[in-house]
């Protein structure tokens, strides 16, 4: 006969052991995986209590791991992040043991036996802070903005995985010994150990590549500010060949004048000078305007971003009437905000749908007394969701799972106090706009 308190047991376990698996990623599974997942859990818990106690918990964990890959697209690292949660979850809880134990002389025989439902409530919002916690880490540190070599994902989900079946074993041992008082203290320092040299792990890993990523980011940069060196001497040499020739035009143009010659004049201007004024009424020559903008990294990714909307014909416009040296931000960061937007309204512009009128993208800079503002306005057609909600994780235009771009940019901009970030929808025109205010 199953007892009031086996039940309550089952619950907390069922509901304590799905905030720690969906709980860090929970952003990105529709109600429909989240569901689903749940009832997995559930089934196996039950079928853990009558048929295979030993190994169910392992099976568990294998089939809850399965479906978090398969429904987060195949992502080895939304794996690792909820099973670093489920690692961080039993040391958590060994660490609340160990409190209760040498602060009020609680062992954990006693809480099961007098406490078993406040302290299950207990250990259940704190597994829901821890989760959050973990998740709001992730999305910071890491998000879409490292990216994890794939036998590095490899390696590390099979760290986590020998670590978690020691847990687990560990665990299963403790029980058999009526949860001993003395092998809770044993599982608590060795848990705890592993936890720490894992999270000093995954710590230098991020930092690594982290720091790996920055530096791509500014050699792309700095390409990008020599193709567009390139491309300004290149207009320099056209400007240069043309004030070289102007002179034996205008001869050649008053010797037709001079004869009263106005048909032939007509045929040389249209042969030979009308081609001259299409070629420096190209748009590329609004690249020539990032000049006024002299911060390297933010020149090279500009000029990145405009070359590709520039090649796939979309009309684009700059304006940087002064020039801006200075803004008090780091340099990376601002760029790497500046890329998502252009890209995301790159992206917005090149859909088929648009008319050629409509594919107009427009960027500005400029400083004033108290900040320097960054602008980037594009057209769209239509925008069905909240624009409020842009920027959260998940939220997005393009559909489920989509979003994460704008997310990292506002992540990215959260710590700086003297940034004021808007969007705003308007007549069809969507517009991103960073103002860097001076501190």
């Amino acid at each position: 006969m199953i007892s009031i308190i086996d039940l309550f047991y089952f619950a907390f376990g069922i509901i304590d052991l799905y905030i720690v698996l969906a709980g860090p990623i929970t952003n990105l599974l529709s109600a429909a995986k989240k569901l689903l997942l749940l009832i997995v859990i559930t089934v196996s818990t039950i079928i853990q209590v009558f048929l295979l106690p030993a190994i169910t918990p392992y099976l568990t964990l294998i089939l809850a791991f399965v479906l978090i890959f398969f429904f987060t697209h195949r992502n080895l690292l939304t794996v690792c992040l909820s099973l670093f949660n489920y690692l961080l979850s039993i040391v958590l809880t060994y660490l609340i043991l160990s409190i209760l134990d040498n602060g009020f002389n609680l062992t954990e025989a006693v809480i099961i036996e007098n406490y078993y439902i406040s302290y299950n409530l207990f250990i259940t919002v704190l597994f829901l802070i821890s989760s959050y916690l973990v998740r709001q880490t992730y999305n910071h540190f890491v998000g879409n903005s490292i990216s994890f070599p794939t036998h590095l994902e490899v390696f590390t989900l099979i760290y986590l995985c020998i670590c978690a079946a020691l847990f687990i074993y560990n665990y299963n041992y403790e029980s058999s010994l009526l949860f001993s008082q003395d092998m809770v203290r044993v599982n608590t320092v060795l848990f705890t150990l592993f936890f720490f040299v894992t999270g000093i792990f995954i710590i230098l890993l991020i930092y690594l590549l982290r720091r790996e990523a920055d530096v791509k980011a500014q050699n792309a940069q700095y390409e990008g500010l020599q193709q567009y060196t390139a491309q300004l001497e290149a207009l320099y040499q056209n400007i240069r060949a043309f004030k070289h020739d102007y002179v034996n035009i205008l001869s050649t143009m008053y010797g037709f004048m001079e004869h009263d010659e106005w048909q032939p004049l007509k045929a040389y201007y249209e042969q030979e000078i009308l081609p001259l004024n299409h070629t420096f009424q190209d748009e590329s020559q609004e690249l020539a305007k990032l000049s006024n903008l002299q911060i390297p990294e933010l020149k090279g990714i500009l000029y990145n971003k405009l070359v590709k909307s520039l090649e796939l014909g979309i009309h684009t416009s700059v304006e940087i009437r002064e020039p801006v040296s200075e803004i008090h931000a780091k340099h990376v960061d601002i760029a790497r905000v500046l890329g998502i937007y252009l890209d995301n309204a790159v992206e917005a512009l090149n859909l088929p749908e648009l008319a050629p009128e409509d594919r107009r993208l427009y960027v500005a800079i400029w400083e004033d007394a108290e900040s320097v503002t960054f602008v980037i306005r594009n057209y769209c057609k239509d925008l069905p969701l909240n624009i409020h909600k842009l920027g959260t994780m998940n939220y997005s235009t393009k559909g489920q799972n989509r979003g994460l771009g704008l997310h990292i940019a506002a992540q990215t901009l959260r710590p700086y106090k003297n940034i004021h970030r808007d969007t705003t929808y308007e007549n069809h025109m969507f517009t991103q706009m960073i103002k860097i205010f001076k501190e």
